[in-house]
């Protein structure tokens, strides 16, 4: 048997990290997850310095008392 050895170019991955397909995908399983969520939630996409990055947060009082009790993003995240 033969190994196989693979070399992947850092800086390539890098840019697909950062690309702007990959920023849309992102962005659009963060809004998935935000419907999930309920009201009082919202998501933001940024490119960071490694990689594209979606956050889901709450932003009302109720919703943060949500996430508390219910843990609303983790079920909303899995489902």
């Amino acid at each position: 048997m033969s190994k196989v050895v693979i070399v992947l170019n850092q800086g390539e991955v890098g840019d697909l990290l950062k690309s702007p397909e990959v920023t849309e995908f992102i962005s659009e399983i963060g809004g998935r997850v935000q419907a999930r969520a309920g009201d009082g939630f919202s998501s933001d996409t940024q490119t960071g310095k490694y990689r594209a990055i979606c956050r889901v947060k709450a932003d009302s009082k109720q919703a943060v008392s949500r996430c508390f009790r219910n843990n609303v993003l983790i079920k909303a995240l899995f489902k």
